[in-house]
């Protein structure tokens, strides 16, 4: 079940990928900036693609929270205003605590790119680490969430 949501979401990503490209070569052709600009675009936005392998499996812990306690509320609204306001996605990383979010180093890494510096080894190491872990955890989550609420809970009280 979730590898389907899992390819569901890759194949939607790559969609994205191809039509954002389509804009960027229409862009450059219609304002004519640097080809280098364009290349610089679309690597920032494959390497924040892995991201979303983080952030899969932070939405599972999510959907594993929604079965087993039915009534959340706003609580995803709650946790992404909070992830905006803690990660480095408005100002550079204070913390090197806030890389266990999976797309904070990703950020880094994509802004390092963009200034021209080089990025670093290690850096890349924890988003791909954070990521996968994130990933593995969220699956996890889930499966133990739909065989507990399969044994003892009800589906029919949402």
């Amino acid at each position: 079940m979730e590898s389907i949501l899992f390819f569901r979401l890759l194949v939607s990503c790559l969609i994205h990928l191809i039509t954002y490209t389509g804009i960027l070569l229409f862009s450059n052709f219609v304002i004519g900036y640097s080809m280098k600009d364009v290349g610089t675009v679309v690597l920032a936005i494959l390497i924040s693609l892995f991201s979303l392998v983080g952030m899969y499996g932070m939405g599972m812990i999510f959907a594993s929270v929604c079965i087993c306690e039915k009534r959340v509320g706003s609580l995803v609204l709650i946790v992404q205003t909070m992830l905006l306001l803690v990660t480095n996605a408005l100002s550079p990383a204070r913390e090197p605590l806030i890389y266990l979010i999976p797309f904070t180093s990703g950020i880094d890494i994509v802004r390092e790119i963009y200034m021209g510096n080089k990025v670093s080894i290690s850096l890349v190491f924890i988003y791909v680490l954070v990521n996968v872990v994130w990933m593995l955890l969220g699956i996890i989550c889930f499966r133990f969430a739909l065989r507990h609420e399969k044994r003892y809970g009800a589906f029919d009280n949402y």
